[in-house]
């Protein structure tokens, strides 16, 4: 019986001991855990924002070329050989922010139409204004979705 008895204490002893393990362990989970989400959701912002960044600087060079472009039809009558980059264009709409889709449809429907009417598919005419609004609309659109991952 005094056997039992000492065991008994023992255990009682233990019991402070066990439930602080068990804070502790339950409290450097909850830890990990919420440091880990964190982190997942930097680096998931710090991918949008690279990619919104490679759209930006893509669609700008490609606005350029268009613009260029457009000047060289209306002036001479002859395309320029350039490298198509609509692909990679709406590859990254589609993928990384395809709520911006209807505006970007619009720039580059007005795009083509311009370049089409130059090139003698229907009246002779280049919308410079037209396209520039509509480009600049697409940017502040792509610049409205990168400030949601800027914080």
């Amino acid at each position: 019986m005094l056997n039992n008895t000492l065991i008994i204490n023992e255990i009682i002893k233990m019991i402070p001991v066990i439930t602080g393990a068990l804070i502790t362990g339950i409290i450097a989970l909850i830890s990990t855990t919420v440091t880990h989400r964190f982190a997942v959701k930097k680096e998931k912002n710090a991918l949008m924002l690279s990619k919104i960044e490679e759209l930006s600087k893509e669609l700008s060079e490609y606005h350029a070329l268009i613009i260029s472009q457009s000047i060289n039809l209306a002036s001479t009558g002859q395309m320029t050989d350039i490298k198509d980059k609509t692909f990679h264009l709406n590859t990254l709409v589609n993928i990384y922010v395809p709520q911006l889709l209807p505006v970007y449809d619009s720039y580059t429907k007005e795009v083509h139409a311009n370049i089409n009417s130059l090139m003698g598919i229907g009246e002779k005419k280049f919308e410079v204004d037209k396209v520039q609004k509509l480009y600049t609309d697409l940017m502040k659109s792509i610049a409205d979705e990168a400030k949601k991952y800027l914080s």
